[in-house]
């Protein structure tokens, strides 16, 4: 026992006694280009960032800023629905990733998020993708075919939702925030051609 207590005593003195050799990095010369791609990249992100800092979302019932939001879960709001002149949910998911809507007729579509949604279009069976209009369920997914008409956001949330909304929310739900109303009097005309 004595032998062992002497080797480790005198393993610790020998390890104290190496001498620690500090490293030290180069320093580089700053590019000037480099520099300004760098700051012109950096300016990018933080109006990226400053975009989505203000989103405001009530995936959890409540409003918060959507960086606080502890789901998995993606927003388009109006702006980005004006930009890409998308006039229909289903034409709504090229832009969601791990989103896939297709409607199939007035009364039922098929939602799948990560994969997982309903595979039958039998109007009998209820989709595993809860659709909601501001906070009510939406049954057999009529709100899917219908314009996209005084939204404020479209939010996606993905995976289980039961906790929050309850039925039919197995593979995550969409929820659809219309616009409040306002005291200012204003329109829309748009037009397409093809």
């Amino acid at each position: 026992m004595t032998s062992k207590m002497l080797m480790g005593a005198s393993c610790l003195i020998l390890s104290a006694l190496v001498p620690c050799a500090t490293a030290y990095a180069q320093t580089a010369p700053e590019d000037t280009a480099t520099a300004a791609t760098q700051d012109d990249s950096a300016s990018k992100d933080e109006d990226d960032v400053k975009r989505y800092e203000g989103i405001i979302v009530t995936a959890t019932r409540r409003a918060e800023k959507l960086s606080e939001v502890p789901i998995a879960m993606s927003v388009v709001s109006d702006k980005d629905i004006q930009q890409t002149s998308v006039r229909e949910l289903s034409e709504l998911s090229e832009y969601i990733p791990n989103v896939s809507i297709s409607g199939h007729n007035d009364f039922r579509s098929v939602i799948t998020i990560r994969g997982v949604g309903s595979p039958s279009r039998n109007i009998g069976f209820d989709s595993r993708v809860g659709v909601y209009v501001d906070g009510v369920y939406m049954g057999q997914s009529p709100a899917v075919n219908q314009e996209l008409l005084d939204l404020e956001r479209v939010e996606v949330l993905r995976g289980p939702q039961g906790m929050l909304f309850g039925k039919n929310t197995v593979a995550g739900a969409v929820s659809l925030v219309t616009k409040k109303p306002d005291d200012k009097f204003s329109g829309k005309v748009t037009a397409r051609i093809g």
